[in-house]
């Protein structure tokens, strides 16, 4: 009978030590795939932004050559 109780002890052990660590990934990946989609986000601003930097160098080329082009007149 004393054997019995140990092996549900230590099973009762070894079921507890398994959900902890299970909470533990569980936070753990949570975590990585916040700081994933953080990110993501941040170097979908950076593509936006060297977007915008482009059209505002072809706008400032646009202009320049219209005074170039009025002034030569």
């Amino acid at each position: 009978m004393i054997s019995r109780k140990n092996n549900s002890s230590a099973f009762t052990l070894y079921l507890l030590w398994a959900s902890t660590f299970l909470v533990i990934y569980s936070v753990l990946f949570t975590l990585y795939i916040l700081t994933e989609r953080r990110i993501d986000a941040a170097n979908e601003l950076r593509h936006y932004s060297f977007l915008l930097a482009n059209e505002l160098r072809q706008s400032s080329d646009d202009l320049t050559r219209a005074v170039r082009t009025y002034v030569a007149r």
